[in-house]
């Protein structure tokens, strides 16, 4: 397997799933590749094709949503163009290519958990962009394999728990966005959730997050909770806090199709835990 952003959160959480299962990689982070570097992406595919390979999977991502506002043209070159290069150029090759995409294509209002036939509707500027990388993907690969997951954290990035962690221990009172619900998705998770459906060849879209769903608030208490804090954690609508970026309030994901095929990821709140005190142990956090 090739894989491209091997240094943020998936990319991460994918070599070490790779490791665990005992499979080749070639894991390449940012600063070994540009994927918008189209000559040198080319190039990389098609020796790894030429040597036998018959995977690629792009964990690579501009995902700075508050930044994509000011930067939208970096944000399409990233997520859109260069996705829709390396797709052409892994079935030109003669291999598979598996793509990552986001809860920001759509735009919240459906009542109901999002399956993959809903119409996306994109609020801002970072979901345009991963939209469009989407159409790019399955228009020069129609049967490359679509991966769209839900509110992600893991180990080696900047993310929701990890904040709501670091304000409980320092003694804050957390003021948290009920308004919001979703689908929170461990990276250890989805990561192995991916290779599944790798190994059993599928193609086309697929939503893949934690089971279950939660407000931020309530992701919030669970995160003090597994840590064994006493933080006082407050519920406030979204427009408390207000941002360049317009969110979805309902980013909560259906995965019965990926569940049909026996690929199914545990309970958001069983990893919720298993991470936070992943974190405790490893930094002695008290």
């Amino acid at each position: 397997m090739l894989l491209l952003g091997a240094g943020g959160m998936l990319g991460t959480a994918l070599v070490s799933a790779l490791e665990a299962r005992g499979g080749e990689c070639r894991a390449l982070t940012r600063g070994e590749l540009d994927i918008t570097n189209s000559t040198e992406a080319v190039s990389v595919i098609k020796g790894f094709a030429g040597m036998g390979g018959r995977v690629v999977v792009n964990a690579a991502a501009y995902t700075d949503v508050e930044g994509a506002e000011g930067a939208e043209a970096e944000a399409f070159r990233v997520n859109a163009e260069a996705p829709g290069m390396l797709a052409a150029a892994a079935r030109k090759s003669g291999i598979r290519f598996v793509h990552v995409s986001t809860d920001f294509v759509f735009d919240g209002t459906k009542p109901e958990p999002y399956v993959e036939e809903d119409p996306p509707n994109p609020l801002n500027a970072y979901g345009r962009s991963k939209l469009a990388g989407e159409r790019a993907v399955m228009e020069a690969a129609p049967d490359a394999l679509l991966v769209r997951t839900s509110w992600v954290y893991g180990p080696g990035g900047n993310n929701f728990p990890r904040k709501i962690l670091q304000s409980a221990l320092e003694g804050n009172e957390l003021r948290v966005v009920v308004d919001e619900v979703g689908s929170p998705t461990y990276t250890a998770d989805l990561a192995r959730g991916i290779l599944h459906l790798v190994a059993l060849d599928a193609r086309g879209e697929f939503h893949l997050a934690g089971q279950g769903s939660c407000s931020r608030f309530e992701m919030a208490q669970g995160v003090v909770e597994a840590a064994g804090l006493t933080a006082s954690v407050a519920p406030v609508s979204a427009d408390t806090f207000p941002s360049k970026a317009r969110r979805p309030a309902n980013s909560v994901f259906s995965c019965e199709k990926a569940r049909r095929l026996g690929v199914e990821l545990p309970p958001w709140r069983e990893s919720l835990r298993e991470y936070v005190r992943g974190v405790m142990r490893e930094e002695s956090l008290t």
